[in-house]
């Protein structure tokens, strides 16, 4: 067969398929019936049944369309559903001033943590240096309490996206390997002597209202499972960390630190407490904490502003008014300069719902030093043994009854 021959035979093919595309379907085969034959006694005319067979191929054709969407809509969400990460599992060893982190890393999990914090890891184990988000969040991250750069522990091949910003990584960081069959295990420890605590968080509020995600304190942060996510909140109010606060959100597990031993304080619904700031590891961010001791020109009285203002004594009752005024401002004054030696200024009034992690000991310096040199080791028999890592509750609450 010639080339112009195969070309006919081509161009009768399609012209075929498309008059077999332009044959009428039943439906309007039937409605052209109807048009072309002569109205009957009882039926109904031939624009109404050719109105009922639009709408019935309409219907018809909108009925197959939505077939094939909702085919397509369950196939692609079949291939758009995430793998789901396995949750590490937290372990506190050995609790008190020489406390470390035990996690357990299942096949396909990782975990967040300080650089150069480890003290040992299963070799089946990865590791890389990561901003854990760009380069700006890692700063603003650093102004807020955090770290610069994070280490990153994973066990196989993360279900998880690489992050991005990696520094440092593995040569088969990303590559499916044949040890990676079992899970792994990092040992962890702060960088200073002190306890450990491990927060359960959760995007769910409590039932009392409380909001189950929290600020940090800074130096605070240890390590993170992959559902917490730790960014920078900026505050008018200036706290220990300045006006940035580092926040962690999220659902999992948050491995925290401290100088002291950790205990937590419940707070209801408006139920107000008093803690020294510089005590506080996180709190709720439902919480909302003011300062006890305003600041001096903060909370005058009318009468203080009477009496603080300039301008003529045009009368006795103005002379008094201003005397009365300015007495008042400067016993206030007196009693915030007497508060703030005595070191109240410290404190913060914090209003529920929520909960508060407070610490008992202070970072040591040279007038508190010697109580850490007391601190002693602990035994061979009150030594803990890394076994099958359990999630710990969080530390015992101090009841509302023994507070009062």
């Amino acid at each position: 067969m010639s080339l112009l021959g195969t070309r006919s035979v081509g161009l009768g093919l399609r012209n075929s398929a498309l008059l077999g595309s332009l044959r009428p379907s039943a439906g309007a085969q039937v409605a052209l019936r109807c048009m072309s034959s002569p109205p009957t006694s009882g039926s109904p005319p031939p624009v109404a049944a050719a109105g009922a067979g639009r709408q019935s191929l309409a219907s018809s054709a909108t009925a197959k369309a939505s077939e094939i969407v909702s085919a397509g809509m369950s196939r692609t969400s079949g291939w758009m559903k995430r793998a789901t990460v396995p949750e590490p599992q937290f372990q506190i060893v050995n609790p008190g001033s020489g406390a470390v982190l035990h996690a357990h890393i299942p096949r396909g999990s990782h975990i967040v943590s300080l650089t150069n914090c480890a003290i040992c890891f299963s070799p089946n184990v990865h590791t890389r240096i990561t901003f854990q988000g760009s380069p700006v969040a890692a700063s603003v991250r650093a102004l807020s309490g955090g770290d610069f750069l994070m280490q990153h522990y994973s066990v196989g091949k993360s279900a998880s996206p690489v992050e991005r910003g990696s520094l440092i990584a593995d040569d088969d960081d990303d590559i499916e390997v044949s040890d990676a069959t079992e899970s792994g295990d990092v040992v962890l420890a702060p960088k200073f002597a002190g306890d450990l605590a491990i927060l359960k968080l959760s995007t769910e509020p409590a039932s009392n209202g409380a909001h189950n995600e929290y600020y940090i304190a800074r130096d605070s942060f240890v390590a993170s499972t992959p559902g917490v996510n730790l960014s920078a909140s900026m505050t008018m109010r200036r706290f220990e960390n300045g006006h940035f606060r580092l926040k962690s959100t999220g659902d999992g597990s948050l491995a925290l630190a401290s100088h002291g031993r950790i205990f937590r304080v419940q707070l209801g619904p408006d139920e107000v407490y008093n803690a020294n700031i510089k005590h506080v590891v996180a709190w709720s961010t439902s919480l909302t904490l003011t300062p006890v001791l305003a600041d001096l020109m903060e909370d005058g009285t009318e009468e203080e502003a009477i009496g603080a203002g300039s301008g003529p004594i045009r009368s006795a009752p103005a002379l008094k008014e201003k005397g009365i005024g300015r007495g008042k401002y400067f016993d206030r004054v007196r009693r915030n300069i007497r508060k703030r030696i005595l070191g109240e200024k410290d404190f913060y009034s914090i209003r529920g719902p929520g909960d508060v992690y407070l610490t008992s000991r202070l970072p040591p310096t040279l007038l508190n030093l010697d109580a850490f040199k007391r601190t002693s080791a602990p035994t061979a028999a009150q030594a803990t043994t890394l076994s099958t890592p359990t999630i710990v509750d969080n530390p015992q609450a101090v009841p509302v009854t023994q507070r009062r």
